[in-house]
């Protein structure tokens, strides 16, 4: 069970992040009673896929969904990960996924026993494209670009309640020329783009200039794609699904105008660094732009922040040299400068390291401890360290886990836990998370749930793995099908083993009357009735039990 999680859901060919709680599924529902409060299971409709962590291969994948359940009753535990990001919880079994320390063991734990554990978090998500056209556009470099400038600078502007303009404002020729391109490849070439210049605002706006496109027939579409407000924005539901060039473009006309690409120099730092950085008030625009640089292998991260008016927004920050990896081209001439300055981060640096981990087994770590030559005159001083503290921990950063495979190979392949390690190096697509501390809040609150079957695990919208705490198992063999049907049928297992208790109590009211009338007749003196009607008449009257003994005649 999960609260305040978003997932990342996939539906013909199309792409959407929702809260768990927001979940669409089949309005029919089944109840189950617990000790505090009760489970609803409600079926998916077809189709519907998320992204679920393969063990086998490493890696994650899409994976249809069977059901999605509510629960009450449910007291909120908070898993605070070392990457600060956060999971909410209950005292489930199964509520924290993930690899026991020091082991390759994949195992679900209660949040109170899974300190330590490694939590797998897809920072990469290579998305197949499913779409070439939606809406009757196709989906171009030109109008990835268009929708990416029109969801930071943009807007469709309304008249009567009614969506009419495109409208784009900016102060830079070089994005406001971009847009323009863009709007004509897209619409026509001739299509007329009014101009209006709007002056400088002291204190709060520079000069800039409005671009409007009058297109009522058009602008639903646009309004339907990107929303209404700023704190309502979102990308449109292809924004994944896409073309690899329409999701590059699209990503570059967001940095061109909401995004913030610098060269700075911290304090604590000596060497210059480049940030590149969006920022909004929406909530889900960030997610999903976040989601949209996964699928192009850029990894990124969400912190709340406030605009200069102190208002509440959120930060996105990318990795820059996932960036510069992906190619990414922009047309403001301060951020391209700033791109093509030269400054990149070192990806082996101990910041860097620390936030890209993989796990390697205590034996393993003891192996490599004897076959990495100590001290810096050698060169490995740091690689025997970090051996030395993932032995204890029960993880490497990814860069000294390399630098392990490339000089130390030949001495640890014949080390059973040796291909493991090197499958889970080699998967750059994940990093692994550990936990760090438990909240206990005492609060509580309704939760949510996923069943996919074949994996049990689902990726939260910030890249963490969860596994769902509701799975079934389906026998498949003839010798498996006969084990349940001799073993496994609910008149089998009337009892539980473990505390001598009834394990199928009737909830629903048309049962409940016959499971209590068939219950062993209460320590009272017989009552008679002279016909079947004097008895029911009784009981109507508010004179007779359920379960008081009774003779007929």
């Amino acid at each position: 069970m999960f609260q305040k999680q978003a997932i990342v859901t996939y539906a013909d060919g199309y792409c959407a992040i929702v809260d768990l709680s927001e979940v669409p599924h089949l309005p029919e529902a089944e109840v189950k009673q617990k000790t505090k409060g009760q489970i609803k299971f409600h079926q998916m409709p077809p189709g519907v896929q998320v992204l679920a962590y393969d063990e086998k291969e490493g890696q994650p994948v899409r994976a249809a969904v069977a059901g999605w359940s509510e629960h009450t009753g449910c007291t909120t535990v908070i898993v605070n990960l070392q990457s600060g990001l956060q999971i909410y919880t209950d005292d489930d079994p199964r509520g924290v996924y993930g690899v026991l320390p020091g082991t390759f063991e994949f195992v679900r734990r209660r949040p109170a026993e899974a300190a330590g554990m490694l939590v797998p978090r897809i920072v990469r998500a290579a998305s197949p494209v499913s779409r070439t056209e939606s809406d009757g556009y196709s989906l171009t470099p030109e109008l990835g670009y268009l929708v990416g400038a029109m969801a930071g600078d943009g807007w469709v502007a309304h008249h009567d309640d009614k969506p009419r303009d495109l409208c784009f404002c900016g102060d830079m020729e070089e994005v406001l020329g971009r847009w323009s391109e863009c709007v004509k490849a897209v619409f026509g070439a001739d299509t007329h783009i009014g101009r209006l210049e709007q002056p400088k605002v002291p204190g709060r706006y520079a000069a800039s200039s409005r671009l409007t496109f009058n297109c009522a027939a058009k602008a639903p579409q646009f309004a339907d794609w990107l929303g209404r407000g700023s704190d309502n924005k979102h990308l449109p539901p292809w924004f994944v699904t896409a073309p690899i060039p329409c999701r590059k473009a699209m990503l570059e006309g967001l940095l061109d105008t909401d995004g913030s690409v610098s060269v700075c120099k911290a304090k604590a730092k000596n060497k210059p660094q480049l940030l590149v950085m969006l920022q909004s008030n929406s909530l889900r625009l960030i997610r999903e732009v976040q989601h949209l640089a996964r699928s192009l292998s850029i990894r990124g991260r969400i912190t709340a922040t406030h605009t200069p008016a102190g208002k509440a927004a959120w930060m996105l920050n990318l990795n820059n040299t996932d960036v510069l990896a992906a190619g990414i081209a922009l047309r403001a001439p301060n951020k391209r400068a700033a791109l093509e300055s030269g400054v990149v981060s070192n990806p082996d640096s101990p910041a860097a390291a620390k936030s890209d981990l993989v796990p390697v087994t205590t034996a393993l770590a003891a192996a490599a401890m004897k076959a990495v030559p100590y001290g810096k005159e050698d060169g490995y001083g740091g690689l025997y360290s970090g051996v030395h503290v993932g032995k204890k921990k029960g993880f490497l950063s990814r860069s000294k886990a390399r630098q392990l495979i490339e000089k130390f190979a030949e001495k640890l392949q014949a080390h059973p836990d040796w291909e493991q390690f090197v499958r889970f190096v080699e998967r750059a697509e994940v990093t692994w998370d550990p936990v760090v501390s438990i909240e206990d809040t005492g609060v509580e609150e309704i939760g949510y749930d996923l069943t996919v079957p074949g994996y049990e695990t689902f990726m939260a919208a910030d890249g963490a793995v969860l596994s769902n705490t509701m799975s079934f198992s389906v026998p498949v063999s003839k010798a498996a099908v006969d084990e349940v049907v001799s073993k496994m049928m609910p008149e089998k297992l009337l009892l539980g083993e473990r505390q001598d208790q009834p394990n199928f109590v009737p909830g629903n009211e048309y049962l409940l009357g016959l499971y209590l009338a068939s219950k062993a007749p209460a320590q009272k003196t017989v009552r008679r009735f002279p016909s079947r009607q004097a008895a029911v008449q009784a009981y109507r009257d508010g004179k007779l039990r359920i379960d008081d003994p009774i003779e007929i005649g």
